[in-house]
């Protein structure tokens, strides 16, 4: 039965360098040198690989939020709040008055946000 994984260019790339050095054809260091890794990380990945095959290359965060997404229920607060008192102001200035309020949110995530909320971004 045929398996499919998955796996992006950056994986498939790992892949074929380590291929290499399981063949004797590259060093770890030259495998970490080409990946921009050090060789004790071309190790671990050495190590997955032997035990998982290619599986054992793929990012275990895909398909997951991130770790540095804003909560959800904090980001509708801050939603409504914008709506409420800083429909027209741009998304720098709105972030100076949400930190004077106490909400911790860089310009970048409330300009992400804008267009969700049916709002576009007047000041870029």
């Amino acid at each position: 039965m045929e398996t499919f994984i998955e796996m992006s260019e950056r994986e498939i790339s790992r892949l074929e360098v380590l291929k290499l050095v399981v063949a004797g054809m590259m060093t770890q260091i030259e495998a970490g040198k080409r990946l921009s890794l050090t060789d004790r990380q071309v190790r671990r990945l050495l190590e997955r690989y032997s035990t998982e095959g290619a599986r054992g290359l793929v990012s275990r965060q895909r398909g997951k939020p991130s770790n540095h997404r804003t909560e959800e229920r904090l980001r509708k607060r801050i939603m409504k709040r914008v709506r409420e008192k800083y429909s027209d102001f741009g998304p720098t200035l709105a972030v100076e008055y949400l930190r004077e309020e106490g909400f911790d949110i860089s310009k970048e995530t409330l300009r992400r946000n804008l267009p969700t909320m049916g709002m576009g971004c007047l000041t870029i």
